[in-house]
């Protein structure tokens, strides 16, 4: 399944390794199908990124539970 998504670019930022885009007036076409939206915010990050903070943070939190 492949689906496009076009709009107009109303806000973007980039904060933390974490993208967040508002589109206005989007449109996301199928081959046969097409949904149109006033609004769409769409939030991307890197998902290795993510699985890196996560193991560090486990492996602080379980050496922090030794002193406990």
């Amino acid at each position: 399944m492949c689906v496009s998504i076009q709009g107009s670019l109303n806000t973007y930022r980039f904060c933390d390794n974490v993208w967040t885009f508002v589109l206005n007036d989007v449109e996301f076409r199928e081959v046969t199908d097409l949904v149109k939206v006033d609004k769409v915010k769409i939030v991307a990050c890197d998902g290795k990124s993510i699985l890196v903070r996560t193991q560090r943070s486990e492996r602080h939190m379980a050496r922090l539970s030794c002193f406990w």
